[in-house]
């Protein structure tokens, strides 16, 4: 089969299609079909180069395809949604984008505001394997409606996206679709289920941070598994296909888009920022955590009961 296309969109939005929120999951569609149909084709100067990153060092980079994604999108934005809000890794300097200065007034006004992740795991797209992706997501106020994520490099073309209070969907190009998502069924034998975590996990001061709590999940799961796309480990969570996925603090454009994907899955993410050496758990996001300047909070997310779990052995674990 052909992968997701836009061609298609009123097809795969059918299921949708009385969502209030049918407008915000189009433009999210939209956006990650047009600039991931397009960058997978690899027809640009691959080089990467090192992006300058406090949080992650010389583990951050750039390249032609993270520019050329945020370039379609941007301009699909001043069509479809130019009233909109924006974050995006990769802004530079666009009119009405979220900042560390005026990130709470937008959110708490009640402002549409539209999140992307123009090329979520470069280091993949970079040395040409699968787990990288594009994504998009909406929120309105404090309330997310819509996420897409689409990872066109894995199963003809993977296309992952939520609507709230209209479920969680997938098309692929090897298996078609809409097909309804849910997430993992509970299992009772921990060395049944499958983990997966991120690759800043692994970076020195957070290896110090999580060492016991990694060590542990490696001890009791079967083989955990890593991405370098914090959204493919979300889809992972809503497609079913991972009982547990753990990321230590993230920009807000990392888990945005995945948010309502888990949730309307039946799945549950846990978040946790770190007070006076301590980790402090939220049951949903705290408008701190939208500072698009900050690696504010990091989470746990999976099958509701594993999630709860494994939080608990974190904070006993936790090393300051």
């Amino acid at each position: 089969m052909d992968p997701p296309s836009e061609n298609k969109l009123n097809e795969y939005v059918k299921p949708v299609k009385d969502s209030p929120f049918v407008r915000e999951i189009s433009v999210c569609l939209r956006a990650v079909l047009r600039s991931g149909n397009t960058i997978v084709r690899r027809d640009f100067d691959l080089k990467a180069e090192d992006k300058p990153n406090e949080f992650v060092g010389h583990n951050s980079m750039l390249t032609a395809a993270d520019t050329k994604s945020h370039e379609i999108i941007i301009k699909l934005m001043k069509k479809e949604a130019p009233e909109a809000w924006i974050i995006a890794e990769e802004s530079k300097g666009e009119k009405k984008v979220l900042t560390e200065a005026n990130f709470a007034d937008v959110i708490e006004s009640g402002a549409t505001v539209f999140s992307f992740d123009e090329v979520d795991g470069t280091s993949a797209y970079a040395w040409d394997t699968s787990t990288w992706a594009v994504h998009a997501g909406c929120q309105i106020g404090l309330d997310h409606v819509a996420g897409a994520q689409y990872m066109p490099a894995i199963n003809g073309g993977l296309l992952v996206f939520a609507v709230k209070g209209g479920g969680a969907w997938e098309v692929s190009g090897y298996y078609g679709g809409p097909k309804r998502l849910k997430a993992a069924k509970p299992l009772n034998d921990d060395h049944q289920k499958v983990s997966w975590y991120g690759p800043d996990s692994r970076i020195a001061s957070n290896r110090a941070q999580f060492g016991k709590f990694l060590d542990k999940l490696t001890d009791e799961m079967r083989t955990p598994m890593i991405t370098g796309s914090c959204g493919y480990g979300l889809a992972l969570v809503a497609r079913g296909s991972t009982h547990l996925l753990f990321q230590p603090r993230h920009f807000i454009y990392d888990w945005h888009q995945g948010y309502p994907c888990v949730l309307e899955a039946g799945g549950k993410m846990i978040f946790f920022t770190h007070d006076n050496g301590k980790l402090k758990f939220h049951k949903k996001p705290a408008i701190g955590m939208y500072n698009p300047a900050r690696k504010v909070a990091g989470f746990l997310a999976g099958e509701a009961d594993t999630a709860e779990k494994w939080a608990k052995i974190l904070k006993q674990l936790y090393t300051k």
